[in-house]
């Protein structure tokens, strides 16, 4: 979510068109993520600019509990890509709804950087999505 780019859920490569459901409203295109039926993703982006300004994340199964929304925003260069300046992250739909505000300065990209990187296994474990919003539901 902080690199401000679709994907798909549980995919480590890019994904091809066909994982996508492209709605155009005006100024704005809502892209869902058609292939995954645990969780509805959701991508709004400028239709014209292809900008992300937000993501939000939702058990597909429920009307309703938790749902995650990603906000972007105040867009600057770096590399020669857009990235956001402004994240608002927040979780509704708990016992106590969460929030979280990042703006970010002075942004630059280090070449030797690596911006993936890999999860430490014998630190954390793989939880599925069923287990990880039953802790979010209950566990706040």
């Amino acid at each position: 979510l902080f690199w401000n780019e679709l994907f798909v859920p549980g995919q480590t490569t890019a994904a091809s068109f066909s994982n996508y459901k492209v709605t155009e409203r005006g100024e704005q295109s809502v892209v869902e993520v058609s292939s995954n039926s645990m969780l509805s993703v959701q991508f709004l982006l400028g239709t014209l600019s292809g900008i992300i300004t937000q993501t939000s994340l939702m058990q597909r199964s429920r009307l309703v509990g938790p749902q995650l929304s990603w906000k972007y925003g105040s867009h600057v260069v770096v590399n020669k890509k857009m990235f956001p300046s402004q994240m608002d992250i927040s979780i509704e739909g708990i016992s106590a709804p969460c929030r979280l505000s990042l703006g970010l300065s002075n942004i630059k990209e280090d070449s030797s950087w690596q911006t993936r990187t890999t999860i430490n296994e014998s630190r954390y474990k793989k939880m599925n999505l069923s287990a990880i919003l039953t802790l979010i539901s209950g566990g706040l």
